[in-house]
């Protein structure tokens, strides 16, 4: 009987485990700020630098990105070059992620009102998730959990904007005004108490929300600008994951 029980609970730890990995898991070629102080993990996430990656070792990933940050097409492809950026006085760095889930309609584990960047060029509205490349409202009715999160100021007549927003990472090896693609989970898990993230990383909301227990808010002016109509909004919110 002990033996069995032992058994059981080494299962439920290893589903356990499993299942927290899959939450973490990112998307290929998301990009995202970490704590300086913190190593995301080596085999997802490489350095946001700008280096040059061999094509015949990264299909998926060339798929994604071709040469659009540079390399010669024939052997090698470059990654987005993204300053850190400092928050109150503190570094953060951008990683891509390089071996992941393909970008095709988000997770189980993202957290609705919540913002994800991706590099590269690819259409990924779905259900789960809107890329915020034009501003356009959408019945309440379909999104009545986005619509409980939302800042107020994006939520008007029975809708909820889908608005411009300025995230404040700076590509380097592309000409002026090429952006990172910004995507809002729209049909996600609810962060009530916790949100799905990584240790260091920095979590962008559309919503102002009860602190998540893992996580802490951290609050910059003009980091994270919103705007819809040529109209500001309440900036979007920003979280550590701890």
């Amino acid at each position: 009987m002990k033996k069995f029980t032992l058994v059981l609970a080494l299962l439920t730890l290893s589903l356990t485990v499993k299942a927290q990995a899959r939450e973490l898991e990112c998307g290929m070629s998301e990009v995202r700020a970490f704590n300086s102080a913190v190593t995301p993990d080596e085999n997802a996430w490489t350095k946001a630098d700008g280096r040059l990656m061999r094509i015949t070792m990264n299909q998926a990933l060339f798929a994604l990105l071709g040469v659009q940050y540079g390399g010669d097409y024939r052997q090698t492809f470059a990654l987005p070059k993204i300053e850190d950026i400092q928050l109150n006085g503190q570094s953060y760095s951008y990683y891509i992620c390089v071996r992941g889930i393909w970008p095709s309609g988000g997770t189980d584990s993202a957290n609705t009102g919540f913002m994800r960047q991706y590099a590269g060029n690819f259409n990924l509205d779905s259900y789960n998730e809107r890329m915020l490349i034009r501003e356009e409202a959408l019945p309440i009715e379909r999104y009545p959990a986005l619509a409980s999160i939302l800042n107020r100021d994006l939520v008007q007549d029975n809708s909820v904007l889908m608005p411009t927003v300025t995230l404040p990472a700076v590509l380097k090896n592309v000409p002026t005004g090429t952006e990172l693609n910004n995507i809002l989970e729209v049909n996600g898990n609810y962060p009530a108490y916790q949100i799905a993230c990584e240790k260091g990383g920095v979590y962008f909301a559309l919503g102002k929300m009860r602190e998540p227990e893992n996580a802490k808010e951290i609050i910059v002016e003009g980091m994270a600008g919103i705007s819809f109509g040529g109209v500001t909004k309440e900036a979007a919110h920003m979280y550590e994951c701890l």
